[in-house]
């Protein structure tokens, strides 16, 4: 006789496949905890972790936290970007220039200009000011001023005083010791004196950049709120608003290029200096409120040649690398956005320049991609 057939044991229905989940689970990597998953969902078991709590099936891809991967790349880009931070915030952004290839020395010079007005008893009254052009120019009165306020203006009709305007104390050394003038960054902020009781109303800041002309004198308010680059915020959030000048090619206007100061204002030849209307205007808030206005603009000039050596130009950083990134980052920019009394009253500053040679641009993309790839790598590993 053969030997006796051996019976092989009832196996149960998904035994063999726990077993393995069981042990795969105590493997610690995370790509076999997945597939320990994957076994489990196959066998129609409820697979465990270690701890023995159930848990559903894994995502796809890795979990990332907030401000990682190409956003946090994009941050630190930004924050190495001297350009970016003075748009961001011209009152420190001063001694910065836009880093193309001017191929000349040039020097720099930071405008702060505060002024006021005052809310009127008009019923539907509107008050603001605005800059018609930063850049300084001589035309015949009363076109070669840079700034004026509303007159009589209502919502119905948003009136200027084209009459009674204003110059920036900066335009007549530029005239003096330059043969081209361009803006590295600007804006407008401002600010309620109001009680808290009587804070209401809205402020509606808006940017025009490079305009045909900006003298409109009839237009309605709701004009500047939907047909401009603009937004609406309430006055009762107790905050200064900041308006932003932004660095944009558009009606024939050229951000980068350098306007002769001594030139009239107008887009009616190359030689023009261009208009770039930027403004605030307060609407429903009560008669008599006093607001205060700060205009900064920081400039970027080509010296006489005698007068180099006073001003001590130095050739500018040069990356087109950089330039291509801001107009890109600009896009998302708000036009406006709340700021902090900190912010506002803080006195003038110069921010980090990059100097020739630096990390911008590509140097830029080097520093935060040895800055970023050991967090890459932990993840990823």
């Amino acid at each position: 006789m053969g030997k006796p057939r051996k019976v092989p044991t009832p196996v149960k229905k998904g035994q063999n496949q726990t077993d393995k989940k069981v042990l795969m689970t105590k493997l610690p990597t995370q790509r076999q905890q997945a597939r320990a998953t994957l076994v489990g969902k196959k066998a129609g078991v409820a697979t465990t972790r270690s701890s023995g709590l159930p848990h559903g099936s894994m995502t796809k891809g890795l979990r990332m936290p907030h401000n990682t991967g190409k956003d946090q790349i994009q941050k630190r880009l930004k924050n190495k970007s001297p350009w970016f931070q003075s748009i961001m915030d011209p009152l420190v952004g001063a001694d910065v220039k836009i880093p193309d290839a001017t191929g000349f020395e040039t020097g720099t010079l930071q405008l702060v200009h505060r002024d006021s007005f005052v809310m009127p008893a008009t019923v539907n009254g509107v008050m603001g000011f605005r800059v018609i052009c930063p850049y300084p120019n001589k035309s015949p009165a009363p076109y070669s001023k840079n700034f004026e306020f509303t007159s009589g203006a209502t919502v119905a009709a948003v009136a200027w005083d084209t009459v009674t305007v204003g110059e920036f104390e900066t335009s007549a050394p530029l005239q003096s010791y330059s043969v081209g003038v361009r803006v590295v960054s600007a804006c407008i902020i401002i600010q309620s004196e109001a009680s808290l009781a009587t804070n209401s109303g809205i402020v509606t800041g808006y940017i025009n950049p490079f305009p045909s002309s900006p003298f409109g004198n009839a237009d309605p308010l709701s004009v500047y709120q939907n047909h401009y680059k603009s937004a609406i915020l309430p006055l009762n959030n107790n905050a200064p608003l900041i308006v932003r000048w932004l660095p944009i090619k558009e009606n024939g206007g050229h951000y980068d290029m350098f306007y002769q100061p001594t030139n009239p204002q107008g887009n009616n030849d190359v030689d023009d200096v261009p208009f770039y209307e930027m403004g605030v205007l307060v609407s429903g808030a009560p008669s008599g409120a006093t607001f205060l206005v700060t205009v900064v603009v920081n400039y970027e000039f080509l010296p006489f040649e005698n007068a180099i050596n006073i001003l001590d130009a130095t050739p500018s950083p040069q990356d087109a690398q950089e330039v291509d990134l801001v107009e890109n980052w600009v896009q998302d920019l708000n036009v406006v956005t709340e700021t902090t009394t900190r912010a506002v009253s803080k006195s003038p500053a110069s921010s980090e320049v990059a100097e020739p040679g630096q990390g911008t641009g590509f140097g830029m993309f080097a520093e935060v991609v040895s800055e970023i790839a050991p967090m890459l790598l932990g993840l990823l590993l």
